[in-house]
């Protein structure tokens, strides 16, 4: 449960960053950047 939580907490964090960098949101930005955070 508290995995599924981080996972969410940095799908949030990524959606603000890909914003951030001028990216819309993209679903498949978004799914990159999870499997980016899954390595920790």
């Amino acid at each position: 449960m508290i995995f599924a939580m981080q996972i969410h907490d940095s799908n949030k964090r990524s959606k603000e960053m890909a914003k951030g960098l001028g990216y819309e949101e993209r679903k498949d930005i978004i799914y990159f950047r999870k499997k980016d955070n899954d390595d920790f």
